[in-house]
């Protein structure tokens, strides 16, 4: 199980939204002052992410949580999201190739682009459709696991 310390910042029935502040891992880094990713982190600031969970502990907004996601569906939802575009992107473009070859286009390369820049974005509908199917399903879902005892300095 993956934990992440989030922050209620809305309750929606039996839902809330929590937020999550994006870290960076060059606090753990020994080089963390003379590495472009550090200045880079340090100028973009901080990022929240926003995300519903149910409140199976009756928390209110203002508390923080302790949320988590099982290991097996965030390397379904990461595989789904950056694997399959890709793969489709690639898929297009060599049959683009083979396709340009077998009627002698004389535009081949740009046939090839724009039919792999097709197949990245029929990919990513492909992707938006088929995860629609799993927004409520509770097996891909973050879960409130306790109550946090950590006080945010936000």
């Amino acid at each position: 199980m993956i934990e992440e310390i989030a922050t209620i910042v809305e309750m929606d029935h039996d839902n809330a939204w929590v937020e999550t502040v994006q870290k960076s891992a060059c606090g753990s880094c020994s080089v963390n002052k003379a590495c472009g990713t550090s200045v880079l982190a340090s100028v973009l600031g901080k990022k929240t992410n926003r995300i519903r969970v149910v409140n199976s502990l009756n928390a209110a907004v203002g508390d923080q949580v302790v949320i988590g996601m099982h290991e097996t569906a965030l390397l379904r939802g990461a595989i789904l999201v950056y694997i399959l575009p890709l793969l489709t992107l690639i898929g297009f473009a060599l049959l683009a190739e083979v396709l340009a070859q077998q009627l002698a286009f004389e535009l081949k390369e740009p046939f090839v682009i724009l039919s792999a820049i097709v197949g990245l974005l029929s990919g990513l509908l492909w992707v938006r459709i088929y995860s629609s199917r799993f927004v409520n399903d509770p097996r891909f879902q973050a879960v409130m696991l306790a109550k946090s005892k950590i006080i945010s300095s936000v």
